[in-house]
């Protein structure tokens, strides 16, 4: 893979993530979700001091104020993240690593 096609898969990737991210006024998915690149690496991440909300915006709505409602973006992160790290995974037959260097999702590839 050419940097050119990995610089375009992360891309997509990067597109995803904000195409699912809950959007108010669009600070989350148009500022916080970044990305970049070190040497042969990319580093995806949410930045949590330009959307310190975004724990919020996953989790389930406990305060009264809520009258009981359910959040309707409840658990997008845990769900959208497993399935793009299967994209990679697939992309890199089965070869991703953590930030430890312990290789990752391979099992969760397989049975995709």
């Amino acid at each position: 893979m050419t940097r050119v096609q990995f610089a375009r898969f992360i891309e997509s990737i990067v597109r995803e993530l904000r195409k699912v991210a809950p959007r108010d006024t669009g600070n989350l998915a148009d500022n916080a979700i970044v990305y970049w690149y070190e040497g042969d690496k990319a580093i995806i991440e949410v930045k949590t001091n330009i959307a310190p909300y975004m724990p919020y915006t996953n989790e389930p709505w406990v305060s009264p104020r809520w009258n009981g409602k359910k959040n309707p973006n409840e658990a997008w992160w845990q769900t959208r993240v497993p399935i793009v790290l299967n994209k990679v995974v697939k992309r890199y037959n089965g070869v991703l690593t953590d930030e430890n260097g312990k290789q990752v999702g391979k099992e969760s590839a397989k049975n995709d």
